[in-house]
């Protein structure tokens, strides 16, 4: 972990965020040009994976192409470096909002105001609330995100690590949420045996009690990973639809992250949203929405998705057991 005052790039560390799969990450200020006083997010990747033989050449490569993603839906990499051993991603200081815990955390009687947490991530948001969100921002919060991997699949790149800490929450001007994908590529980036090897560790982990932070993030990864990677195959684009569903589940039923694979829950859900779920989070990829565009047209309560340049009266494949039009209308 780096010291606060660290100096790395351009920029000066304040305090050290949270511990990751792919490394730590800090608040940093600008210390000089354009960007001086600039608060952003760095990542700093983990020092036994970037001293690997031709890592760094890696790295800078794998980072043009991931730069050039700058769309609704997913927060851009700024800027990257590497400063003697640290290889470093920047990305926008996310300031989040305040979120309540829900009443019923509050002891039986009590009058005191529930203190407010500051809420950067899905992944804080839920846990804030401690219960189901809403329908209209599951609703949204899946629209954007979708769109934002709508967008990159066409690209040819693959997050490869969806999950809810991964998601930064936000509010617009208007107060609307805002939710974009974070950490995209990083599977592809630090290699995706290096990364397998990681959450493959998480398996076995006991989870009768709390686990650290950094097992946590380890074993959340795991909990999202689709059949077919853990079975042995690469990070596709099939596979982040299927943790778009995952998170879809916990969203809507607000279960735990070790039950987001279960069906039990979704039968309480309106009929549309368990259907949704049931195509989203299909064992088999064929099975599953054949892409994010047909996600997002599916969506129960979508609207109008021209927005979007889709049309809801797209071909549909002949095994496609959902109709996305009945879907949206629900």
């Amino acid at each position: 972990m780096l010291s606060i005052g660290t100096r790395i790039g351009p920029a000066l560390i304040l305090r050290h965020l949270r511990e990751g799969l792919f490394g730590d990450a800090y608040e940093a200020e600008g210390e000089t040009g354009s960007g001086k006083g600039e608060r952003f997010i760095v990542k700093v990747l983990p020092r036994e994976l970037v001293e690997g033989m031709g890592f760094s050449d890696h790295f800078l490569r794998e980072c043009q192409v991931i730069e050039q993603l700058d769309q609704d839906g997913i927060a851009p990499l700024e800027s990257y470096g590497v400063t003697k051993w640290k290889h470093w991603l920047r990305y926008a200081w996310e300031p989040g909002f305040e979120g309540f815990p829900p009443e019923s955390d509050l002891d039986a009687g009590s009058e005191e105001t529930p203190e407010p947490r500051r809420v950067s991530s899905l992944e804080d948001y839920l846990n804030t609330r401690g219960e189901p969100l809403p329908p209209e921002e599951t609703l949204t919060i899946l629209t954007s995100v979708l769109n934002g991997l709508r967008g990159a699949h066409a690209a040819g790149l693959v997050h490869g690590n969806v999950k809810p800490s991964n998601v930064l929450l936000g509010m617009t001007d208007e107060g609307s949420m805002d939710a974009r994908l974070t950490e995209f590529g990083l599977p592809r980036l630090t290699g995706e045996d290096w990364f397998r090897t990681r959450w493959q560790d998480a398996e076995d982990l006991e989870v009768g009690e709390e686990l650290p932070e950094a097992a946590a993030v380890v074993r959340t990864t795991f909990l999202h990973r689709p059949p077919e990677e853990r079975g042995g195959g690469e990070c596709e684009e099939s596979g982040d639809l299927f943790a778009i569903g995952l998170m879809g589940r916990r969203m809507l039923t607000g279960c735990s992250p070790e039950e987001i694979r279960s069906t039990t829950a979704d039968g309480e859900l309106p009929m549309a949203w368990g259907e949704w779920l049931a195509k989203a989070t299909a064992e088999n990829p064929k099975e599953r929405f054949r892409d994010a565009g047909r996600a997002i047209v599916a969506l129960p309560g979508i609207g109008d998705v021209s927005r979007f340049g889709l049309r809801s009266d797209d071909d549909e494949d002949e095994e496609d057991g959902i109709d996305a039009e009945e879907l949206r209308l629900k």
